[in-house]
């Protein structure tokens, strides 16, 4: 089976003011347009606040078991429309993306007819240092109008298989030097942290979920819960099983994480009870993996986690992978225990097939938008936030696995979906990156450079 081919457009926001468009022509050419964001203080406040009431109505179905969920797809769509006038308030950079996506459509409808096996655009939101407090806002939701009427537009990282958006940050020197994966079995760490007064995580979800994992990896699964989840022992377990993830539940705030203060820290005092909070930096935190550093790091809040700060993983994600962690996915809204289960089981099971980090949170996407009726007017689908400084996969399945796994991915039935959803059957060797030899702009087209162009 041959692997998905991606035409990539790349949208980088150099700071809060200006941004660049860059994209491939039909003769391979790179090119670049200019512009402005949006610099609107209404479109930007609505965004925000409305950003605030979908985080309060999933935290109101939550407390309801599932009841009550006051957020509407028009609120969603409301998002879409104002992130979309951010984004392409410059004409120059709206009619450049429009054409870039309407030569998309066109080269995938007669790629799809001819073969059966489509491209996918990447829209690649890029932010620059300098424009890291764009990261804030919920991108995963923006929503392209249809021409003659906004309401007919699509969400782009919602339904429709071909689409993906991915946020990336610049690529460091230390990820610039990551040697290429070899094939082996997927190794996850997994810890789970319940410092005093914090909350607990849900026990059955948690155990469904590690036996999930467990399912997909075919090993055992390091855990490291309770007093164990201290910085110092988390350190060493990291050293020892050099996972290719780290799954980190627990709580979060403002750029740190929860763990359990250990009787090595300078400050213990037994005064405090048993497992006291250790709140760990960004900074702190990205130090653990000096020596045995993972390729992606997932944020997964626990149920309940009232000590978490709305923003708390977004804000720590984009931190780790500004400090050399090469992908990173956390959870920007709250989310039920069992939707952040289906959405790491999905994930998990496609970066086993060796799927890029971007179609396996595609692929968990449409897994949470096709799960219950109306599919896609639920905020769930907007809730995991991806990172990436490189598209290098994570692992790549050993050959034995590769046939077994193809073979379920050809027998499983499709997941529910709106009539837009036609998920195709997973690759199951690494796709092609920008500058492989597989790769290109456009079907038939010169070769790009290589490397992500930044």
């Amino acid at each position: 089976m041959k692997a998905a081919k991606y035409v990539d457009c790349t949208l980088i926001l150099e700071n809060e003011k200006t941004l660049s468009l860059v994209y491939y022509d039909e003769d391979g050419t790179r090119c670049s347009e200019k512009g402005e964001l949006g610099s609107d203080p209404v479109v930007r406040l609505t965004v925000k606040r409305l950003n605030e009431w979908v985080n309060f109505g999933l935290k109101q179905q939550e407390a309801s078991r599932g009841k009550e969920n006051p957020v509407t797809v028009d609120d969603l769509r409301v998002i879409g429309l104002n992130l979309y006038r951010i984004l392409f308030s410059d004409r120059k950079i709206q009619d450049t993306f429009h054409d870039v996506y309407r030569r998309f459509q066109a080269a995938y409808k007669e790629q799809t007819e001819q073969s059966g096996e489509g491209l996918r655009l990447r829209l690649r939101i890029v932010f620059e240092k300098a424009a890291e407090s764009l990261g804030r806002l919920p991108w995963e939701f923006l929503f392209v109008p249809d021409a003659d009427n906004p309401e007919r537009g699509f969400f782009f990282a919602g339904e429709r298989t071909e689409l993906i958006l991915t946020r990336y940050v610049p690529v460091s020197d230390l990820v610039k030097k990551l040697s290429p994966p070899a094939p082996s079995r997927l190794k996850i760490l997994v810890a789970v942290s319940e410092p005093s007064g914090l909350g607990a995580v849900d026990e059955s979800e948690f155990q469904r979920l590690l036996a999930q994992i467990r399912e997909i990896t075919r090993e055992e699964v390091p855990v490291l819960r309770g007093a164990d989840c201290t910085y110092q022992k988390l350190g060493k377990t990291l050293d020892a099983c050099r996972p290719h993830i780290f799954h980190y539940i627990g709580h979060g705030e403002e750029g740190r994480l929860a763990l359990v203060k250990s009787p090595e820290d300078p400050d213990y005092d037994e005064g405090e009870g048993e497992r006291p909070v250790r709140w760990v930096t960004s900074e702190q935190f990205r130090k653990l993996f000096g020596v045995a550093k993972p390729r992606l790091v997932f944020l997964h809040a626990c149920k309940g986690a009232a000590a978490s700060s709305q923003d708390a993983f977004n804000s720590c994600a984009r931190q780790l992978v500004y400090a050399d962690i090469p992908a990173v996915v956390a959870m920007q809204y709250s989310i039920s225990s069992h939707d952040a289960n289906l959405f790491a089981k999905t994930f998990y099971e496609e970066l086993g097939r060796g799927r890029d980090v971007d179609e396996a949170v595609k692929a968990g996407r449409l897994a949470l938008g096709g799960k219950v009726w109306p599919f896609w007017e639920h905020p769930r689908f907007g809730t995991p936030v991806v990172y990436l400084q490189t598209d290098k996969p994570i692992v790549l399945p050993l050959p034995d696995e590769q046939e077994s796994r193809e073979a379920a991915a050809r027998t499983s039935p499709a997941p529910a979906g709106g009539s837009r959803v036609a998920v195709p059957a997973p690759a199951v060797a690494a796709s092609p990156r920008p500058g492989s030899s597989e790769a290109a702009p456009w079907p038939g087209g010169p070769k790009p450079p290589t490397g992500f162009e930044g």
